[in-house]
């Protein structure tokens, strides 16, 4: 019995030495939560608290493996589009022993596959022939110096870096195996299994896949009909599995066709090269000067990778008779050529190319590419296949004719710099202490105890968050607070009652809309009505924070039924939540209407300032403007002296895009001084007003001037990333 047990770890050491030091890395960064999963969680704000609660909802409160009933009350979402781990939350739902673990399991799986990554690394390099040292000391390395560790800090299902090596792993054992169909059945199952994990992880692998085997059919067409298999069942068989279970089960109409960040969200030259933290930082911006780092788009290979790419660079133009024999005579070599020549094609992608070279035409012709708004994050296949390149040269070829005591140190020096230049960005991840697991209600403050039990013996229909939020479509941002979002998650969650609010990506924009108007100004018919039942009340959760006019005006109604040192909670009834002011306006009016004077067909106050434009002179009897961000449209100038210092003045008026998609454009008031000096008053993104109706957007905003000697503008600037034209209509 001793014998075989010594055999087995004689002979795998080197690969439990990588799950050992990856162990201790995991737990001098995460030990709290690595030690006690279910007490802590990785993030409580943000997308954090968010992709918790999507997960936990479903595990413990959904009733349907498709549906997911958290938020967005009365519609619910799709499971599939909540960034809520669809296939372990469903997984866990099938073992009701053990998801009362469910958050530890979450946990354990993110921080765990940083091990997973280093094995499967590991395996990899073992491929390659890479001695066991070297092996070793890189595997951990890239394992942690994957740029998907930062979504350690709220994309949670973004965060399994193990993904990329496993198909690269795959890929290299299935073109030297000669059981082909059992490597085809996994890198279709892992494939599909990544969609269902988070769709980027999927189409990643899959469009790796995808120009992986057909670059192959190209380039080596005695086998084209075995390649073309090949790409037909590793990429396009499992994307049109999950598109066709997503188009079956997904009832809620009129999503996102074109979500906000596709020229935005990219990687570039800084992302990809130079880091976004210490040490090297500083010395790689003397060499390429630093325009801007796009968070999405970080893929830093590391500093090692820098220079050596340059180096191998050299040796392949320099030797390149003898590297074109050598590819000729190792087809594993050459497999991995394969595999570069579609990493980069996915870099290029990442970057915004071809479609920066003013070939966006490209995009009305296949749509379906602006359904990835984050290009930046296929940056990723390029950094492992890179880095994988660069450890394998540097264990290999690197130097061989040197000493051997020099080349083990300085070879091993280059591979440990890897995981050197990975420490800043864990820290980066980890600078704040892990929050407390708030879904066991055990480590959850007395104050919101309290409002959960009122909500679990009073039962109301949904609870209605103020300040409200609204977040995910990409047209619509009504961001709310980190306060009343999480209090809200919590209290929600606990007591098993929908969100009458919305956090998910890419929702319906007519549900989105329609939700909204629960905060709107109650002149607005409120579509939503007739969809919510009648037979319970709602409880209104507020934060003590500013409210605007509109939220304050659906505070007032309904009773208190409890009121602690930080929030309100109050009852409203269906009736009371959908009353409209319309009968009350109408008696204000008619008790001013003597004082009022008529000007130009309008009833004014005697010293109020006015001005009107229908702009029935112009074509379209509205207003278009430029769109994009250099852009500054200039709707309106108010002369020097037309206005009263410290008066309250309003601006409002219809604002609607083409297709909905210009939203993001910032209303801005400013004054301009005598010496020609900018002051904005106020300033307020569209995609952020809450009076909502018919796809347009009731914009107003309020100002006041302490210098009405001045000039002031108003005027709207885009900030596009596609879209050239809105159209603005009074």
């Amino acid at each position: 019995m001793i014998n075989p047990i010594f055999r087995f770890f004689t002979r795998n050491a080197a690969a439990l030495t990588v799950v050992l030091f990856s162990l201790l890395a995991i737990s001098f960064f995460y030990g709290p939560v690595l030690f006690h999963p279910q007490e802590y969680i990785l993030s409580d704000v943000g997308d954090g608290i968010k992709n918790y609660y999507c997960y936990e909802w479903h595990v413990h409160n959904d009733t349907s493996i498709v549906n997911y009933s958290g938020s967005n009350y009365p519609f619910g979402e799709n499971h599939g589009y909540t960034d809520g781990n669809p296939l372990l939350s469903n997984f866990l739902r099938l073992l009701p022993t053990v998801n009362t673990n469910s958050i530890a399991i979450f946990n354990l799986s993110m921080l765990l596959s940083l091990a997973l990554c280093a094995l499967i690394l590991f395996k990899i390099f073992k491929e390659f022939n890479v001695p066991d040292l070297y092996a070793v000391i890189a595997s951990v390395g890239l394992s942690f110096l994957c740029p998907q560790v930062f979504r350690l800090s709220g994309h949670f299902t973004l965060s399994y870096g193990f993904c990329i090596p496993l198909i690269i792993y795959f890929l290299l054992k299935f073109e030297s195996n000669p059981n082909k169909k059992r490597y085809i059945f996994l890198i279709s199952v892992s494939t599909l299994c990544f969609l269902f994990i988070h769709p980027y992880l999927g189409m990643i692998t899959t469009s790796f896949l995808f120009f992986y085997w057909l670059i192959k059919c190209f380039v080596e067409v005695k086998t084209f009909r075995a390649n073309l298999f090949s790409l037909l069942l590793q990429a396009i068989v499992p994307l049109a599995i999950y598109f066709l279970y997503t188009r079956i089960t997904d009832t809620h109409p009129d999503r996102v066709a074109k979500p906000y960040g596709f020229f935005h969200s990219n990687s570039n030259i800084e992302t990809v090269f130079i880091s976004t933290h210490k040490p090297f930082r500083h010395f790689l911006s003397q060499i390429y000067k630093i325009k801007g780092q796009n968070y999405e788009g970080v893929a830093y290979v590391g500093i090692t990778s820098v220079f050596c790419l340059f180096y191998m660079l050299f040796l392949a133009i320099k030797k390149r008779k003898k590297i074109k024999d050598y590819l000729r005579d190792h087809p594993r070599a050459r497999i991995y050529l394969w595999m570069t020549f579609s990493s980069v094609i996915l870099l290029l992608f990442s970057m915004g190319y071809p479609f920066k070279l003013n070939m966006n035409w490209i995009l009305d012709y296949i749509p379906v590419l602006q359904q990835f708004r984050i290009p930046g994050r296929f940056a990723w296949v390029f950094y492992f296949i890179t880095t994988i390149a660069v450890t394998v040269f540097i264990s290999n070829y690197f130097i061989i004719k040197a000493n051997k005591i020099f080349r083990l140190i300085l070879c091993s020096v280059l591979l440990l710099l890897f995981f050197f230049e990975a420490i800043p960005f864990h820290k980066d991840v980890t600078k704040k202490p892990f929050a407390k697991n708030c879904f066991e209600e055990k480590y959850v403050d007395n104050e919101l105890k309290a409002i959960i039990n009122l909500i679990r013996d009073k039962q109301p229909r949904a609870v209605i968050p103020l300040p409200f939020f609204h977040i995910g479509t990409d047209y619509f941002n009504i961001s709310g607070t980190d306060k009343i979002i999480k209090a809200s998650l919590v209290t929600c969650y606990h007591s098993k009652t929908p969100l009458m609010a919305n956090l998910t990506p890419r929702n319906s924009l007519t549900e989105a809309e329609n939700l909204i108007q629960i905060v709107s100004n109650d002149l607005i018919e409120r579509e939503i009505k007739a969809k919510v039942p009648i037979d319970k009340s709602f409880f209104i959760l507020c934060s003590k924070d500013i409210l605007n006019d509109e939220e304050a005006a659906l505070l007032a109604k309904g009773k208190v039924v409890l009121e602690s040192p930080n929030y309100i909670v109050k009852e409203i009834t269906h009736q009371e939540l959908f009353s409209n002011s319309t009968r009350q306006k109408q008696l204000d009016f008619t008790k001013k209407r003597p004082y009022l004077f008529l000007r130009n067909g309008f009833l004014l106050s005697e010293d109020s300032y006015f001005y009107f434009s229908g702009f029935d002179s112009l074509e379209k009897k509205s207003y278009e403007g430029n769109a994009t961000e250099k852009a500054n449209n200039n709707l309106m100038t108010i002369l020097p002296n037309m206005l009263q210092k410290e008066k309250v003045y309003e601006v409002s008026f219809w604002y609607k895009t083409r297709d909905r998609l210009d939203l993001d454009n910032f209303l801005t008031i400013k004054e301009i001084g005598s010496s020609n000096d900018t002051t904005i008053l106020s300033s307020k993104n569209i995609k952020s007003m809450i009076n909502i109706q018919h796809q347009k957007i009731l914009a107003t905003l309020l100002f006041k001037t302490e210098h009405p000697e001045n000039k002031i503008l108003i005027s709207l600037k885009g900030i596009s990333d596609r879209e050239k034209v809105f159209i603005w209509m009074i």
